[in-house]
């Protein structure tokens, strides 16, 4: 049985037993993942064996596609309430539109890192995969 396998084992426990620990993980979905990618860099660079140039690559990739959903958002995120408050006084439309941006912007910030862990998840056989199974099966078994 390999490691992803063993991930997708451990995700399928009954939702009876499982509840209270689905609840926690989904309010620290955000982090996990963005400490994941971190950790999951930071191990392969420790190791004997030099990250390859698909792997930098990755990395460079999900960190300029999470920061390119960021600033999308904000920007998206902020027009788009300065226009529909266009009516209300300047400050007020200030702080309405700073705090849209900025949540719509880590929400896309999120969904970026999120989507990235599944892309390295995708990626059959490779040594990023291994080693974020490893991750995860090791956080898993600790919860």
């Amino acid at each position: 049985m390999n490691n992803l396998s063993l991930l997708y084992s451990l995700n399928s426990v009954p939702e009876s037993l499982n509840t209270k620990k689905k609840k926690e993980k989904k309010q620290l979905n955000f982090q996990e993942n963005g400490d994941a990618l971190i950790e999951l860099e930071q191990k392969l660079r420790s190791q004997k064996e030099r990250l390859t140039p698909q792997e930098e690559n990755i990395f460079q990739r999900c960190k300029s596609s999470a920061l390119n959903q960021f600033t999308a958002g904000l920007i998206v995120g902020g027009g788009l309430v300065w226009e529909a408050t266009w009516k209300l006084n300047r400050l007020l439309r200030v702080n309405l539109s700073s705090g849209a941006a900025i949540i719509l912007g880590f929400w896309r910030f999120g969904n970026s890192l999120e989507s990235s862990v599944d892309r390295i998840l995708a990626l059959d056989g490779t040594r990023m995969q291994s080693e974020l199974a490893n991750m995860y099966v090791s956080f898993t078994l600790l919860c």
